[in-house]
């Protein structure tokens, strides 16, 4: 599901912003320079009740302060998520686990500014066919990039801070 997506620099009133829209009919909302805390309140009291759904989640700002930039579409399908936020590095692939045998399966992974965490989102939706990976240097992400492309698999998230990179592929 292609949505516009921003990708952060800096913090505070230096943080710079890039981001890439597609024109699509309907609502979408964004927000950023949220903390965790604030984007939970908007994704479940203002948007999970009002049918909208998280398609990007970036991280910016210092690792003692990490500041939130995300974009939610609705979600007439009513496919099912939740979110993990700032999860430690080491505590990932655990919780990476125990998602993936709920059903979900990760559609956004964010690298925290120091890239010592990882905040997702996780979709239970009809894709069958992917792959996510995290903790990634540039040469190891351009390998798994490579064998992706021959499965016929594109990337359609991909984030990277401070050299540590994590990307889903799908069939598009």
């Amino acid at each position: 599901m292609p949505a516009p997506e921003a990708k952060p620099a800096g913090s505070g009133p230096a943080a710079t912003f890039a981001a890439i829209f597609e024109k699509k009919e309907g609502a979408f909302i964004a927000r950023h320079g949220i903390s965790a805390g604030e984007f939970e309140t908007i994704s479940f009291d203002m948007l999970n009740d009002k049918g909208f759904i998280p398609v990007s989640l970036n991280l910016y700002g210092a690792p003692s302060d990490p500041r939130y930039a995300a974009v939610w579409v609705p979600n007439p399908a009513g496919v099912a998520w939740t979110y993990t936020l700032s999860v430690p590095a080491s505590a990932y692939q655990s919780r990476f686990d125990d998602r993936v045998k709920a059903g979900y399966r990760p559609s956004v992974i964010a690298v925290g500014p120091d890239g010592k965490t990882y905040s997702t989102i996780w979709v239970k939706d009809r894709i069958r066919t992917w792959y996510a990976f995290h903790g990634m240097s540039a040469a190891q992400y351009q390998k798994r990039f490579d064998e992706m492309a021959a499965k016929g698999l594109y990337p359609v998230s991909v984030d990277m801070e401070n050299g540590v990179y994590a990307a889903v592929f799908t069939p598009r």
